[in-house]
């Protein structure tokens, strides 16, 4: 690795003195640097912002998404798939601009804005909030994560009505 034609990203902090970088992980970037002694290095610092975790995709995908369609199924008869729910949520919901084109005679439909995957964990928080929102006006009440858990699946309240 006498020569880095990637680009590695690791976390930290400045000190309270802004004299030095606190790395986290520190073990790894030490590693990391002993094969970059003596290389000249680009290095840009921006804000971090915690990405979303498994967690929240296990929340999206096996607790809202699915209490979205029961819901629908007992208010209007109808059962959708998860992918259409998923959908209906990004840009109904959420605010997500959808909109199609035609290329080569076929309609191709997109959407604006970020899936739920591409969220940091404030913009996620921001988006199950309006999820939430828009369901209990409806008279949904989603499963939210039981305190101090783990957030897996049977971390959620029971009862979604």
């Amino acid at each position: 690795m006498s020569s880095l034609n990637e680009e590695i990203t690791v976390v930290g902090e400045l000190s309270p003195d802004g004299q030095n970088l606190v790395i986290s992980n520190s073990f790894r970037a030490k590693r990391l640097w002993k094969h970059l002694q003596g290389t000249q290095l680009e290095i840009t610092f921006k804000k971090f912002y915690r990405k979303r975790s498994l967690a929240q995709n296990r929340y999206i995908w096996g607790v809202c998404v699915p209490d979205v369609i029961r819901f629908l199924v007992d208010t209007t008869g109808v059962e959708h798939s998860k992918e259409a729910v998923y959908s209906f949520l990004r840009t109904r919901v959420i605010g997500n601009e959808m909109w199609v084109e035609t290329i080569d005679d076929q309609d191709i439909i997109f959407l604006s804005g970020k899936r739920f995957s591409q969220m940091n964990t404030k913009e996620f928080s921001d988006a199950v909030e309006k999820i939430v929102l828009y369901y209990a006006e409806r008279g949904l009440k989603i499963r939210l994560p039981k305190p101090k858990t783990n957030n897996f699946i049977t971390d959620y309240e029971q009862d979604a009505a």
